[in-house]
């Protein structure tokens, strides 16, 4: 019975030595929350960092875009599952549809054009920031595409038309393949 009670008395002090600090009334203060609300933000960017890093470095990605903007500067949000571009392997997949839409080639206002990658480049500067770039070319797409991964899973892409001169800018996240949510229609090309 007595090394019970003991028992009881060990964990109740550890604890208490494990909480952190408290104000008076047992509740975090203010500042303490923010801190450690900052701190888990912190660590949870860091984790989608890496595992859009690791996505990029296997070429099995998505980015799956809420803005587009074209070459005058427009931007126009879009639906994530719709607008994207798509890497597995050695393809890619570019595919646009802005709200609303029905008509396109894609059947779901836009296009989407599919092709074999090459010339891939994978850099990452002392900052953090990654920077991928890699030609497209298939039936209906011959175009240059750069994605730059900012210091969590955000990220710019820039698709550039190697035949007309124009390009449409890309803004969303980078997920891995298995774990996107994306729509893909046909591609008509």
């Amino acid at each position: 019975m007595q090394k019970f009670i003991g028992l009881i008395v060990l964990l109740m002090i550890s604890s208490c030595a494990s909480q952190p600090p408290t104000s008076q009334d047992g509740q975090l203060t203010k500042k303490e929350q923010k801190a450690q609300k900052k701190a888990q933000k912190a660590t949870q960017e860091k984790a989608l960092n890496e595992q859009a890093k690791l996505a990029l470095q296997k070429q099995w990605f998505v980015l799956e875009t809420h803005t587009l903007t074209n070459n005058k500067g427009r931007p126009v949000n879009v639906s994530t599952n719709t607008n994207f571009i798509a890497v597995k392997g050695e393809t890619a997949v570019i595919q646009i549809a802005f709200p609303g839409g029905v008509m396109g080639p894609n059947n779901i206002g836009g296009i989407t054009v599919d092709g074999n990658i090459s010339n891939v480049d994978l850099k990452e500067n002392d900052n953090g920031r990654v920077y991928m770039t890699f030609s497209v070319l298939g039936a209906g797409v011959n175009a240059q595409v750069r994605i730059n991964l900012d210091g969590s899973n955000y990220a710019n892409g820039r698709v550039s038309s190697q035949t007309r001169g124009g390009y449409i800018e890309f803004r969303g996240i980078v997920v891995p393949y298995e774990k996107s949510r994306i729509y893909q229609a046909p591609s008509r090309f």
